[in-house]
């Protein structure tokens, strides 16, 4: 009798393994954390010359998307975390010279972005990369409102910066709901 209560319980975990209701992933238990802290840090320092913004975009931060994210399973929670920290780092890729900062320090931050998004892609599976629109056209808004305000380069370059940090506090959010409890 013991032995088919093992048989079923061994039969039920492999079912829930393969239906995906667990998710292994060592980069989120081991290293997302440290990087992440990495990323918010060099984001924080790469400013040379402080500036005070007396411009707005005009642009609602996406709160919804992450709250919609973080009640998703843990496959399309990584999906979504690694498309935010592609589209930081297209971002991050265009022309920013105007902004006073560190260019080693964005080259660092970028490096370590790169990083971050490649270790969650390598856990995500093909139908869990499905992209989401809202958040490409979110990103793709707030690099024409650098664009456009041209005349505050600097300025709007620096709005953007403080905009990717919530970003990247977010998606440290979403991505600690999928760390196990030890």
């Amino acid at each position: 009798m013991m032995m088919k209560k093992l048989f079923a319980c061994v039969i039920l975990c492999a079912l829930c393994v393969s239906s995906g209701f667990t998710l292994r992933c060592p980069w989120i238990d081991q290293k997302f954390k440290q990087y992440s802290e990495e990323t918010v840090k060099l984001l924080d320092n790469m400013v040379k010359n402080s500036t005070n913004t007396s411009i707005e975009l005009d642009l609602a931060f996406p709160h919804h998307m992450y709250e919609r994210a973080s009640k998703a399973p843990a496959e399309e929670k990584l999906g979504f975390l690694v498309q935010v920290l592609n589209e930081v780092f297209a971002l991050f890729e265009e022309d920013h010279t105007d902004a006073h900062w560190d260019e080693k320090k964005v080259n660092d931050f970028l490096n370590v972005l790169s990083r971050q998004a490649a270790e969650l892609n390598a856990c995500v599976t093909a139908r869990s990369h499905m992209k989401h629109k809202n958040l490409h056209h979110y990103f793709q808004r707030l690099s024409s409102n650098v664009l456009e305000l041209k005349n505050h380069s600097s300025e709007a370059w620096e709005i953007t910066r403080k905009e990717v940090k919530v970003h990247l506090l977010n998606v440290d959010l979403v991505a600690s709901a999928l760390v196990p409890i030890i």
